[in-house]
């Protein structure tokens, strides 16, 4: 055996084989005052999101609307975290967190927001073990911006966090592989992937991390073997290209002739990932989240996946006109932006693979940065838009290596060049590379803030919004849904238009002028709004739901049938269930009514209207006891959730159940 192990050490001493891991990592007394200045900037960038307000863009789907999260971190809700879904998604971990901040901060959205932030801070500071220069571009990038002043994003920088968290227990796994460390890593990664199911690329990362910076295996004569950290590090070329010296310190196993140990030792990780992608794809499915190729033909994915890569690319470059929203073009783009995109897209693959030897950083960021964006780049199309900022938070970070280690390369290089080797002396070229890193910082960090401001209320958001983009249907909609929201209902009817007239599919915006219609006493135009709605989308319950009350009085029979409908469509869950109810309440069939809302208040106990609903029918019913008991607990929760206008209703509707008991008792 020892023999063969001499052999392959030579011929990787031939055939280049990266540079691994006798560079100690930045320890010297310099990187934890380094790392204090980073948190520090990073607070204090973004430290104004702790005054922005929740946003009409899935805030009130994880908070302001959630019952759940209302009343807090108790058993009941973190067991329903485990056994439901929010906005088409199964995140637990990320419910629970959301929870917690409830119990903590009540409905003041500071609380929420300053938790984002530290997440955010702290994962930045796990990300210092590469370059530190890595970690505050992660920290400071505009195009973070979203996932830290958003509280929606929560499961962004949560699963951010377990995300550096598993890459940590990796690196010390590679040190000296055990079961006992590789438990740590499993771990890291399913919490990771309990906060968000993004986190299933993490395996194939950590096979491109073996590659380059930790060395465990090498391209030899054009296939793959695995080799000792030692060996690697014999003759490595890290000495002589100071650009190419690997952050980390290993102590490997002894040399394998194949790369299947390496997979093999992962093939938990993997099984872990698709387990976890399979249970997003049917949560998607059973929210009717998912596009059809119908509707989004696999062509057309194609063209804007290879779109997005470039915008992103862009993006991360010049971070210009950042949106929360970027709708989806129904015509696709052009073919020759397509053939661009696709032709740049191969060069840099081409050139990053040809340099794989020499500067492995290259591949191993070039690969991180495309295999990351794979479930998020559109070839399973969730929602409408075409590509969103918040989607290159850990694909950014590839680039970003790319840069850290390139550049100083590029600098080392340009002073073997005879007439400016001067110029570039080794002296000159550190203060060269301090100079680059601190502007590029500094200019990250003041765009981030001004871009965090955009966040603070809904009319700062999307009025910017529809400043840097085009016919954007979905800014118009949530704009115009918190003008209405806030009593100027004629001011969102324009901007519901706008939506409606820029994209006629837009069936959320249809369903909003209907609702807008009818409180104009506008019926016949609300209905049909309505059935536009429907024929875009057949499956949206909202538009059954709101038909169905607007026949209610007349057509009866027609109403009930949209009502069932949207009970089909969204079967067991309870705002269905308490709107159907009050159908059957409106038609004097209370039993049924009853049983309703009996099933909505064991699917959502902490729902304080279905509550209150079960009471009242339950005092027209002449249960007076139970109804009793229902309205105090729809009570006890409006006020724990701070419903004002809600508890007022309750409190007047148990005085009335409390004077007929009483005028019964009389009788």
């Amino acid at each position: 055996m020892e023999p063969q192990v001499k052999k392959l050490s030579n011929q990787m001493t031939t055939h280049h084989s990266p540079p691994t891991t006798h560079h100690p990592p930045p320890t010297s007394h310099y990187a934890p005052l380094i790392g204090l200045l980073l948190v520090l900037l990073t607070l204090c960038v973004y430290y104004p999101v702790r005054q922005n307000r929740f946003v009409y863009l899935d805030d009130n789907l994880y908070v302001t609307a959630n019952p759940d999260v209302q009343v807090g971190l108790k058993l009941g809700t973190a067991v329903r975290a485990f056994t439901t879904t929010t906005a088409g998604n199964w995140h637990p971990l990320t419910m629970l967190s959301l929870e917690l901040d409830s119990t903590l901060f009540g409905q003041n959205p500071a609380g929420y927001h300053l938790t984002n932030l530290f997440l955010h801070a702290a994962s930045a500071c796990l990300l210092f073990w590469p370059r530190a220069w890595v970690a505050a571009l992660f920290a400071l990038h505009p195009l973070h911006v979203g996932s830290v002043a958003w509280v929606a994003e929560r499961k962004d920088v949560l699963s951010g966090l377990f995300w550096m968290l598993t890459l940590l227990a990796y690196v010390r796994y590679a040190e000296a592989p055990s079961w006992p460390r590789f438990a740590w890593v499993f771990v890291a990664l399913a919490l990771g992937l309990l906060a968000k199911p993004m986190l299933v690329t993490l395996p194939f990362v950590l096979l491109l991390l073996d590659y380059w910076p930790l060395g465990r295996f090498v391209l030899v004569s054009g296939e793959w073997s695995v080799v000792s950290g030692v060996e690697a590090s014999g003759k490595s070329n890290g000495e002589n290209s100071p650009g190419c010296a690997s952050p980390l310190t290993t102590h490997h196993p002894p040399a394998t002739t194949t790369v299947w140990p390496l997979l093999r030792e992962k093939l938990p990780l993997f099984a872990l990932a698709v387990l976890f992608s399979a249970i997003a794809l049917l949560a998607q499915h059973r929210e009717h989240a998912l596009r059809t190729f119908a509707e989004r033909p696999f062509s057309l994915r194609l063209e804007n996946a290879a779109m997005a890569y470039v915008f992103y690319l862009g993006k991360l470059f010049w971070p210009a006109g950042l949106a929360p929203f970027y709708p989806y073009d129904p015509t696709g783009p052009s073919l020759w932006a397509v053939a661009g995109a696709v032709g740049l897209l191969l060069g840099i693959t081409t050139l990053s693979w040809r340099e794989r030897h020499r500067r492995p950083y290259l591949a191993v960021g070039w690969l991180w940065y495309m295999g990351t964006l794979v479930p998020v780049v559109g070839l399973v199309q969730v929602g409408n838009q075409a590509w969103a900022d918040r989607y290159t938070y850990i694909p950014s970070i590839g680039i970003f290596m790319m840069l850290a280690w390139g550049v100083p390369q590029v600098l080392a290089s340009l002073e073997a060049v005879g007439r400016i080797r001067n110029l570039f002396s080794t002296r000159v070229r550190g203060r060269v590379l301090i100079f680059l890193g601190v502007a590029t910082v500094a200019a990250c960090a003041i765009v981030a803030h001004i871009q965090a401001g955009y966040w603070q209320n809904d009319v700062r958001l999307w009025e910017h919004t529809l400043q840097v983009t085009k016919r954007n249907d979905v800014a118009h909609n949530n704009l115009g849904t918190y003008l209405a929201n806030t009593g100027k209902l004629d001011e969102g009817m324009k901007h519901f238009a706008q939506a409606a007239t820029i994209n006629p599919g837009n069936d959320q915006a249809q369903v909003n002028l209907a609702k807008g219609f009818w409180l104009q006493g506008r019926r016949s135009e609300a209905v049909q709004r309505l059935r536009a709605a429907l024929e875009v989308n057949p499956v949206n319950a909202e538009a059954h739901v709101q038909l169905g009350q607007m026949y209610l009085q007349d057509q009866p029979e027609q109403a009930m049938a949209h009502f069932q409908e949207a009970l089909r469509l969204h079967p067991g869950e309870a705002g269905m269930l308490s709107t159907f109810a009050q159908a059957l309440t409106a038609r004097g069939r209370f039993e049924e009514a009853a049983a309703c809302l009996a099933e909505a208040v064991e699917l959502s106990p902490n729902w304080p209207s279905s509550h209150y609903q079960l009471g009242s029918v339950l005092c027209r019913l002449g249960r007076r006891e139970e109804a009793l008991a229902s309205l105090q607990k729809a009570l006890d929760l409006a006020v724990a959730a701070s419903q004002e206008q809600l508890r007022t209703r309750i409190q007047e509707q148990i005085e009335a159940c409390r004077r007929q008991q009483s005028s019964m008792g009389e009788g």
